[in-house]
Protein backbone atom coordinates (compact mmCIF):
# COMPACT_ATOMS: atom_id res chain seq x y z
CA UNK A 1 0.00 0.00 0.00
CA UNK A 2 2.85 2.75 0.66
CA UNK A 3 4.83 1.72 -2.68
CA UNK A 4 1.36 2.60 -4.53
CA UNK A 5 0.63 5.36 -2.59
CA UNK A 6 4.63 7.22 -3.47
CA UNK A 7 3.86 6.26 -6.90
CA UNK A 8 1.14 8.00 -7.03
CA UNK A 9 2.75 10.86 -6.29
CA UNK A 10 5.70 11.63 -7.98
CA UNK A 11 9.18 13.45 -7.22
CA UNK A 12 8.11 16.23 -9.76
CA UNK A 13 4.59 16.66 -7.89
CA UNK A 14 6.35 17.13 -4.37
CA UNK A 15 9.08 19.85 -5.52
CA UNK A 16 6.25 21.80 -7.30
CA UNK A 17 3.26 20.90 -4.49
CA UNK A 18 2.68 22.08 -1.26
CA UNK A 19 -0.53 20.11 -1.14
CA UNK A 20 1.47 16.71 -2.54
CA UNK A 21 4.37 17.66 0.47
CA UNK A 22 1.64 18.11 3.23
CA UNK A 23 -0.42 14.44 2.04
CA UNK A 24 3.17 12.63 1.87
CA UNK A 25 3.78 13.91 5.26
CA UNK A 26 0.55 12.85 6.22
CA UNK A 27 0.82 9.45 4.97
CA UNK A 28 3.81 8.64 6.53
CA UNK A 29 2.50 9.98 10.15
CA UNK A 30 -0.31 7.76 9.39
CA UNK A 31 1.44 4.77 8.29
CA UNK A 32 3.64 5.25 11.54
CA UNK A 33 0.41 5.15 14.08
CA UNK A 34 -1.42 2.37 12.59
CA UNK A 35 1.86 0.34 12.51
CA UNK A 36 2.64 1.40 16.33
CA UNK A 37 -1.44 1.19 17.41
CA UNK A 38 -0.63 -3.45 15.56
CA UNK A 39 2.66 -3.62 17.45
CA UNK A 40 0.74 -2.55 20.55
CA UNK A 41 -2.53 -5.14 20.06
CA UNK A 42 0.11 -7.79 18.89
CA UNK A 43 2.06 -7.11 22.79
CA UNK A 44 -0.95 -7.38 24.33
CA UNK A 45 -2.25 -10.58 22.44
CA UNK A 46 0.90 -12.37 23.14
CA UNK A 47 0.54 -11.36 26.80
CA UNK A 48 -2.81 -13.13 27.11
CA UNK A 49 -1.66 -16.47 28.06
CA UNK A 50 -3.22 -20.07 26.98
CA UNK A 51 -3.80 -20.24 31.03
CA UNK A 52 -5.53 -16.95 31.53
CA UNK A 53 -7.89 -18.26 28.44
CA UNK A 54 -8.63 -21.66 30.31
CA UNK A 55 -9.44 -20.02 33.51
CA UNK A 56 -11.71 -17.60 31.59
CA UNK A 57 -13.44 -20.74 30.13
CA UNK A 58 -13.13 -22.89 33.49
CA UNK A 59 -14.97 -19.50 35.29
CA UNK A 60 -17.51 -18.90 32.47
CA UNK A 61 -18.95 -22.43 32.90
CA UNK A 62 -19.21 -22.57 36.43
CA UNK A 63 -20.41 -19.42 36.22
CA UNK A 64 -23.53 -20.66 33.97
CA UNK A 65 -23.76 -24.03 36.16
CA UNK A 66 -23.72 -22.93 39.69
CA UNK A 67 -26.98 -21.20 39.26
CA UNK A 68 -28.33 -24.57 37.64
CA UNK A 69 -27.52 -26.71 40.27
CA UNK A 70 -29.03 -23.70 43.17
CA UNK A 71 -32.24 -24.20 41.55
CA UNK A 72 -32.37 -27.46 40.54
CA UNK A 73 -31.54 -28.34 44.42
CA UNK A 74 -34.42 -26.46 45.28
CA UNK A 75 -36.42 -28.38 42.63
CA UNK A 76 -35.98 -31.76 43.99
CA UNK A 77 -36.73 -30.98 47.60
CA UNK A 78 -40.47 -29.99 45.97
CA UNK A 79 -42.36 -32.98 45.95
CA UNK A 80 -43.95 -34.42 42.90
CA UNK A 81 -47.33 -33.34 41.65
CA UNK A 82 -49.93 -36.46 41.71
CA UNK A 83 -51.08 -36.50 38.57
CA UNK A 84 -54.90 -37.59 38.55
CA UNK A 85 -54.65 -39.77 35.15
CA UNK A 86 -52.27 -41.21 32.23
CA UNK A 87 -52.21 -37.82 30.62
CA UNK A 88 -50.75 -36.33 33.55
CA UNK A 89 -48.39 -39.09 34.54
CA UNK A 90 -47.18 -38.82 30.87
CA UNK A 91 -46.79 -35.27 30.95
CA UNK A 92 -44.61 -36.07 34.36
CA UNK A 93 -42.53 -38.13 33.04
CA UNK A 94 -41.79 -36.07 29.77
CA UNK A 95 -40.92 -33.48 32.14
CA UNK A 96 -38.56 -35.33 34.44
CA UNK A 97 -36.97 -37.02 31.58
CA UNK A 98 -36.46 -33.45 30.27
CA UNK A 99 -34.94 -33.13 33.45
CA UNK A 100 -32.63 -35.70 33.56
CA UNK A 101 -30.97 -34.65 30.11
CA UNK A 102 -30.21 -31.51 31.15
CA UNK A 103 -28.97 -32.35 34.27
CA UNK A 104 -26.65 -34.65 32.36
CA UNK A 105 -25.73 -32.11 29.72
CA UNK A 106 -24.45 -29.56 32.99
CA UNK A 107 -22.42 -32.87 34.13
CA UNK A 108 -20.36 -32.58 30.88
CA UNK A 109 -20.16 -28.98 31.16
CA UNK A 110 -18.38 -29.53 34.95
CA UNK A 111 -16.67 -31.55 33.43
CA UNK A 112 -15.19 -29.55 30.46
CA UNK A 113 -14.53 -26.72 33.39
CA UNK A 114 -12.51 -29.47 35.15
CA UNK A 115 -10.44 -30.31 32.21
CA UNK A 116 -9.80 -26.61 31.52
CA UNK A 117 -8.53 -25.75 35.06
CA UNK A 118 -6.74 -29.16 34.82
CA UNK A 119 -5.04 -27.97 31.55
CA UNK A 120 -3.40 -24.84 33.13
CA UNK A 121 0.12 -25.12 32.69
CA UNK A 122 0.37 -22.99 36.17
CA UNK A 123 -2.56 -24.10 38.85
CA UNK A 124 -4.80 -21.44 39.77
CA UNK A 125 -4.75 -21.08 43.66
CA UNK A 126 -8.42 -20.19 43.68
CA UNK A 127 -11.05 -22.11 45.49
CA UNK A 128 -11.99 -25.30 42.65
CA UNK A 129 -15.61 -24.54 42.31
CA UNK A 130 -15.94 -27.42 40.11
CA UNK A 131 -15.03 -29.58 43.09
CA UNK A 132 -17.80 -28.04 45.71
CA UNK A 133 -20.29 -28.03 42.43
CA UNK A 134 -19.85 -31.99 41.72
CA UNK A 135 -21.23 -33.06 44.89
CA UNK A 136 -24.09 -31.07 44.47
CA UNK A 137 -25.09 -32.30 41.15
CA UNK A 138 -24.93 -36.01 41.96
CA UNK A 139 -27.07 -35.09 44.46
CA UNK A 140 -30.03 -33.69 42.37
CA UNK A 141 -28.65 -36.46 39.65
CA UNK A 142 -29.61 -38.75 42.47
CA UNK A 143 -32.97 -37.79 43.00
CA UNK A 144 -33.60 -36.87 39.38
CA UNK A 145 -32.69 -40.67 38.60
CA UNK A 146 -34.97 -41.56 41.53
CA UNK A 147 -37.71 -39.86 40.57
CA UNK A 148 -37.77 -41.27 36.77
CA UNK A 149 -37.88 -44.75 37.91
CA UNK A 150 -40.81 -44.28 40.34
CA UNK A 151 -42.62 -41.90 37.23
CA UNK A 152 -41.74 -45.10 34.80
CA UNK A 153 -43.61 -47.53 37.30
CA UNK A 154 -46.29 -45.02 37.26
CA UNK A 155 -47.16 -44.78 34.27
CA UNK A 156 -46.66 -48.73 33.29
CA UNK A 157 -49.11 -49.32 35.85
CA UNK A 158 -51.48 -46.77 34.96
CA UNK A 159 -51.37 -48.48 31.74
CA UNK A 160 -51.78 -52.01 32.80
CA UNK A 161 -54.51 -50.69 35.00
CA UNK A 162 -56.09 -49.28 31.43
CA UNK A 163 -55.63 -52.48 29.13
CA UNK A 164 -57.36 -54.65 32.41
CA UNK A 165 -60.03 -51.91 32.57
CA UNK A 166 -60.25 -52.54 28.72
CA UNK A 167 -60.26 -56.51 28.68
CA UNK A 168 -62.91 -56.19 31.52
CA UNK A 169 -65.18 -53.93 29.42
CA UNK A 170 -65.13 -56.02 26.41
CA UNK A 171 -65.82 -59.38 28.43
CA UNK A 172 -68.71 -57.67 30.74
CA UNK A 173 -69.79 -56.96 27.27
CA UNK A 174 -69.99 -60.65 26.08
CA UNK A 175 -71.61 -61.60 29.77
CA UNK A 176 -75.26 -60.79 28.18
CA UNK A 177 -74.95 -62.59 24.91
CA UNK A 178 -74.36 -65.89 26.71
CA UNK A 179 -76.80 -66.14 28.44
CA UNK A 180 -78.95 -65.78 25.07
Amino acid sequence: LDADFKALITEEDLEKSDTAKTTLSEWEETKTFVQEVIDEIEKEATSISTDDRLYADYYCIVKDVSPWVEESEKIIKEALPKPQNLDEALALLAQQEEFDSTCVSNKARLEEAAKARGDMEKPSNTENLVDTLSPRWETVKKVTEERVQKVKVLVETWQELKQTTEDLAVKMGEVPKQDE
